[in-house]
C-alpha cells in the first residue's frame, strides 16, 4: 500500500541480515512467502484484490494497531508496532532464515491487537508533548482568572490556553498515525516557537521564585534558571532525538479522502481529565505563589 511502503522497505532491509545468514538449503530459500505490512491507514479492500489465497505462506506483518476483520483471519501474524529488531528477528524464526525453526501456523493471532501499542520513543514524546500543554493550561487559566483574586491578569492567557489544547490533539495525531511526518515536525516546531514567544516560562517561573530567587539580589538562583531551561528545552529536545523515529512511525502523506473499509481501530478518546487535573493542579500551585508574594 503506498502509505506502508515505507514501513514495508524497512522490513526488508532489516530481514536482509538474517537472509544472508540463513543455513537453509537453497530450495527451501526459493519457497515463495508472501508479506504484507498492515497499519491504520491500509485498503483493505486494495489488500483482498492483491491477495492470492492460493498462494504460499503468507504473513501479516501489523506495523500499527489495528481491527481485525474476519477477512484477514487466515494470515500468520507478526507484531512489527514497536518497531524494534527483536520483533524483526521473531520475523525472520517464523521466515525460518534464522536458527530457530518455527513451524507455519495460520492459527496464530496476537491478543489485543487493537490496544493502542506504539514504539518507546513515540511514547516519551507523546508524554513530553502532553507534559508541555498542561504546563501551557495551566499557565493560561492562571492569566485568565487571576483577576478575579484582585490581581492583574494577561490577555496572553487565551494564546497560552489555545496553545496547551492545540498541543494534546497533536500529539494525540501522533500516537494514531494520523498526520504527516512533514506536517507534524513543522506544526510542533511552529506550537513551541509560540511558548517561547509567548513567555510560557517566564509564567512558569512563578512556581519557583519563592524558593529559588537569590536573598540578595532577588533574582532567579543558577538552579532556578536551569529548571525553567529544562523545562522549556526537554519536550522539544525529545523531538530532535527521536525525530528519525517520528519520521518512520508516521505516514509520508495521510491520503485527503478516507479509503474503504480501513483497518482503523476505535482509538480511545483523549484524556481531557488526566490533562485537566494536571491544568488545575498547574494552576493552583501558580495562584498559591501569586497569593504569598501579596
Amino acid at each position: 500500500m503506498p502509505s506502508d511502503r515505507a514501513i514495508a522497505q524497512e522490513v526488508d532491509s532489516g530481514l536482509r541480515p538474517f537472509v544472508r545468514h540463513s543455513t537453509r538449503p537453497d530450495d527451501e530459500q526459493s519457497q515463495q512467502v508472501t508479506l504484507y505490512v498492515l497499519t491504520n491507514l491500509t485498503d483493505l479492500e486494495a489488500l483482498k484484490r492483491e491477495s492470492d489465497p492460493q498462494s504460499g505462506p503468507t504473513f501479516a506483518v501489523v506495523a500499527a494497531s489495528i481491527k481485525l476483520p474476519e477477512e484477514l483471519f487466515r494470515y500468520q501474524w507478526v507484531d512489527y508496532r514497536q518497531r524494534s529488531a527483536e520483533q524483526i528477528g521473531r520475523l525472520a524464526e517464523l521466515l525460518e532464515f534464522g536458527e530457530g525453526r518455527v513451524s507455519y501456523s495460520r492459527t496464530v493471532v496476537p491478543e489485543a491487537l487493537q490496544r493502542v501499542v506504539v514504539p518507546r520513543g513515540i511514547y516519551f514524546v507523546v508524554n513530553a508533548m502532553r507534559s508541555l500543554s498542561v504546563f501551557a493550561l495551566g499557565a493560561g487559566l492562571y492569566l485568565l482568572l487571576l483577576p478575579l483574586f484582585a490581581q492583574g491578569g494577561s490577555w496572553l492567557g487565551l494564546p497560552l490556553a489555545i496553545l496547551g489544547s492545540a498541543l494534546v490533539m497533536l500529539a494525540d495525531k501522533l500516537s494514531a498515525r494520523g498526520i504527516a511526518s512533514t506536517y507534524f515536525l513543522g506544526v510542533y516546531s511552529l506550537l513551541w516557537a509560540l511558548a517561547v514567544v509567548l513567555n510560557l516560562g517566564g509564567v512558569l517561573w512563578v512556581l519557583v521564585r519563592f524558593y529559588s530567587v537569590d536573598p540578595y539580589t532577588g533574582e532567579p538562583t543558577i538552579l532556578s534558571q536551569l529548571y525553567l531551561t529544562v523545562l522549556m528545552l526537554v519536550p522539544f529536545a525529545v523531538v530532535l532525538f527521536y525525530r528519525e523515529l517520528i519520521e518512520r512511525w508516521l505516514p509520508v502523506r495521510v491520503q485527503q479522502r478516507p479509503v474503504r473499509l480501513p483497518l482503523q481501530p476505535s482509538l480511545p478518546s483523549i484524556r481531557w481529565l488526566d490533562i485537566a487535573f494536571g491544568t488545575l493542579v498547574v494552576f493552583l500551585l501558580l495562584l498559591a505563589n501569586s497569593t504569598l508574594k501579596n
